[in-house]
Parts: structure tokens; sequence; C-alpha cells
């Protein structure tokens, strides 16, 4: 039997949250408590989240976990938890890299290529796919509280531990998260309404979690992506969309146009 590993934490409702986790076998995925597959078909977006429904199942924040296990190149898991929401950290993915590390590559298996340009908008963003032997992120962002930021990278697990998995989520100073914000080690910023860490630790900190926070959403593909992604503005919402548009391309459907 392989070893099992834990991660404890606090969710972003201030309650305490333990993981077991264990290498499963190829192809496989990634599994939450025996019946919920880190799989498209079953993500929504609530409260600035990604959230995982199967049934009556439902788990929510799995994003910063699963941008580790995207950028750390793993693909077959099985997690167990003692909550509906997976630990918070301090809103990076450090949290999870460590644990991770010591299951190796945990079955990779073939990565997913493109063959065509895939692309989808929102509003107010843009996500662009083109045939790449390996997967690079160019982010773009320019909200009126952040100004324009870029950043861009090479996803590999040494520029994901380095340059990716410490930056920080920020997001509305909602009324729950009074709670988390006692468990956090560092001073946090409200900015017309809104909660950054005070100090950050790059200068396009928000850029780079919007990386990661992609990353996150496109473990739900099932398979490590490579590609070359242009993203403008990406949002959870908009991730999945891309997500679901790469689906159908992986399968053979030939989705190009956008919207």
């Amino acid at each position: 039997m392989s070893k099992e590993y834990s991660i404890i934490g606090i969710t972003r409702k201030g309650s305490p949250a333990t993981m077991k986790i264990q290498p499963a076998p190829s192809g496989m995925g990634i599994v939450f408590n025996s019946c919920i597959r880190a799989a498209v078909r079953y993500a929504a977006v609530k409260n600035h989240c990604t959230v995982l429904r199967r049934g009556k199942h439902n788990l929510a924040g799995v994003e910063h976990f699963l941008a580790a296990c995207t950028g750390l190149g793993i693909t077959d898991l099985t997690v167990r938890l003692n909550n509906q929401e997976l630990p918070f950290g301090d809103g990076s993915s450090r949290l999870f890299v460590p644990t991770l590390l010591k299951l190796g590559s945990a079955n990779q298996g073939a990565p997913a290529m493109l063959t065509e340009p895939v692309a989808v908008c929102a509003a107010n963003g843009i996500i662009i796919a083109l045939p790449a032997p390996r997967l690079v992120i160019h982010c773009l962002i320019d909200y009126p509280l952040t100004g324009k930021q870029f950043f861009s990278c090479q996803i590999n697990p040494h520029t994901f531990i380095r340059e990716i998995a410490p930056a920080r989520t920020f997001g509305p100073a909602e009324p729950e998260l009074k709670h988390l914000l006692r468990h956090l080690h560092f001073r946090v910023k409200n900015v017309d309404g809104w909660l950054f860490p005070a100090r950050l630790r790059f200068p396009n900190e928000p850029c780079r979690h919007k990386i990661l926070d992609l990353l996150g959403d496109l473990a739900l593909l099932g398979r490590q992506i490579r590609a070359e992604i242009f993203a403008f503005n990406p949002s959870h919402r908009l991730n999945i969309k891309f997500v679901r548009r790469l689906k159908h391309v992986a399968s053979g459907v030939k989705q190009i146009r956008c919207g």
C-alpha cells in the first residue's frame, strides 16, 4: 500500500481541515473522498473559487491545491478530506508543495497536445492557446485596483515552485473571512473593499496568482497540457470555459471560434 501523507490547515471560513493524500494508479486522475473527480464536468464557480459538485457532494476551494498538482506534474491522486473546503494556507500553493514533492511524478501519463488554436472570450477577458511542445503561460491583467501587470514563464516544477506557488490571492472583503484573517501570518490591507497582502512577494504578485488559478483549473482537463497560452484578465469562469473548449479539441471536435 502506498504511503499516506497529511496536509493540515484552515479553510476560508476559519474551520480546520485535514487532507490525506496517496498516489493513485495511472489514469485514475485526482479523486476526492472516493467520489468527486477533478474533472471539468463537475466544476462550478462560487464565491470567487472553483467548486467540484457531484450529486450531494460538494468541495470548494480546490484550485490552489490543483495548481500545485499541475505545476509539479502530478495527475493521479486519491485525497480524503474531513471538510467541504480545502485548507486555504496563505492564499497561495505553498502549503501543498512540500507534501506533493514527496510523491514524485505521481503518474504524469501522456500529455494532451494541441493541433489547432483554441480561444475563449468573456466580457473583459480572453484566453488563447496555440500548439507548442511545452506549457508556457503569458498573462496580462488590467484591473482598477492593480493596474497593468504582466508575467510570463514556462511551467515546470522548478519555475512553479519559485515563481508561481508563492503568489497569494486577492479578493473582496467578505464578512466570513474575518475568522481566516486571524490565522494569517502576514498583514492584509483593504483597498476599496478588496483584500490584498500588505507587503507583496513580487511586484506583480496578483498577476502571478492569476496564472496559479489558471493552472489549478487546467487540472480539470485530467491530463497535463502542452500549449502556449495567452491570458488577459483570466477568471475562474473563463478558465473553466477554456478547459471545456480544450476538452472538445482533445476529443477531436474542432471548435476554435471565439465566444
